[in-house]
């Protein structure tokens, strides 16, 4: 244990230098400041890989370590790759416009619609009106944002080690259990990457980060969906580029990163309990067939779905106010439900449409 303990120390140092060091996008790989930051960023892939490896000690699993890897890992993920795909984060953690930038970003961020109060539209409405008049595509809610035709390719290596990290961070999340303070930001980040365009491999690994957590920390799932239904004001409604998540049971059919990983967290809230043993069935324990486990397996998933629709049809109006085509958003949302119905590895697809038809008969729907 120990010489692990020091070899974490080492690459927490490397990691550590990197910590305030942005990247300019006149930059190449092997400018100092590109080179100290890919550098930790391979430091910082190492010690997850230790850190979510089986049977580590106890001593190896430090909690402000974890959480200043996570930090790493937010900082790098705004300031140096979504910066340079989306003008709105350049400005908000950049402090400048973003080079290149055709228009405005908005500062705000999109609120759930369920959780916006009447006292704000009409503030906000005039204001969204106006966006909405400059969108060039038809957005769910956002202005065309793209900030550079082509990012710097140290952005784009970047991207791609920040994939891997998230990996290495769903699998740790499986393995040890970390404070409520870092699996909520690293929620929230991964949730805020299915808005930029362009990250597609960091948000595939997004959704396995987000799944792991809903699975492991029950006690927010209302959070992560609350975040999902904000993440899906920020969506295009039309594009080349809408559905870019491959499923990976058939390469032919892609749905939305969103709605992968909305399908996916209902589905692994599913629990089953273990099925008893011959020697236990034979003495009466347990009665095969009875259905209490799959009773209570099943429950978890309608409960979650039902309050997805649910609160999304309450902020329905509210959301209309801010300019937010909230219809055309939800018909994508059904139409990746329908292309994975049919797929015996996605059995929440028939569950979550069942779940919209009961919504939309109940007070919140039609």
């Amino acid at each position: 244990p120990g010489s692990v303990v020091r070899l974490l120390d080492v690459l927490e140092k490397h990691v550590a230098r990197a910590d305030e060091v942005d990247v300019r996008e006149d930059e190449d790989e092997r400018s100092a400041s590109a080179r100290v930051v890919l550098r930790a960023l391979d430091c910082a892939s190492l010690a997850l890989r230790v850190l979510g490896a089986d049977d580590m000690p106890k001593e190896v699993y430090r909690e402000e370590s974890i959480e200043a890897l996570v930090e790493f890992v937010r900082h790098h993920a705004n300031r140096n790759v979504f910066a340079f795909y989306d003008a709105s984060y350049y400005q908000i953690h950049r402090g400048e416009k973003a080079p290149g930038a055709e228009e405005e970003p908005e500062p705000e961020e999109p609120v759930s619609p369920a959780k916006k109060s009447p006292s704000k539209r009409g503030k906000k409405s005039a204001k969204d009106a106006s966006s909405s008049r400059r969108r060039s595509g038809a957005g769910g809610g956002s202005v065309s944002r793209k900030t550079f035709a082509d990012p710097p390719r140290v952005t784009r290596k970047m991207h791609d080690v920040l994939a891997g990290i998230l990996t290495k961070l769903a699998r740790l999340l499986y393995t040890i259990h970390l404070p409520d303070a870092t699996v909520l930001q690293l929620t929230n980040l991964c949730v805020s990457a299915l808005a930029v365009d362009g990250v597609d491999l960091m948000q595939a690994r997004a959704v396995d980060v987000v799944v792991a957590a809903f699975k492991q920390y029950p006690e927010h799932r209302s959070l992560i969906l609350d975040n999902l239904l904000v993440a899906l004001l920020k969506l295009p409604t039309t594009g080349r580029h809408l559905r870019r998540y491959m499923l990976p049971e058939d390469d032919s059919k892609s749905v939305q990163a969103l709605s992968a990983m909305l399908m996916q967290c209902v589905q692994m809230s599913v629990t089953f309990e273990e099925a008893p043993s011959e020697n236990a069935l034979r003495d009466g324990a347990g009665k095969p067939g009875d259905g209490a486990g799959s009773a209570s397996g099943y429950g978890p998933a309608f409960q979650w779905s039902h309050y997805f629709w649910k609160e999304l049809l309450k902020g329905w109006h509210s959301a209309r106010a801010q300019e937010i085509d909230i219809k055309a958003l939800m018909q994508n949302l059904v139409s990746d439900l329908l292309t994975a119905l049919n797929m015996p590895e996605w059995p929440v697809a028939s569950l979550m449409l069942l779940s919209l038809c009961a919504q939309l008969l109940s007070s919140h729907g039609i």
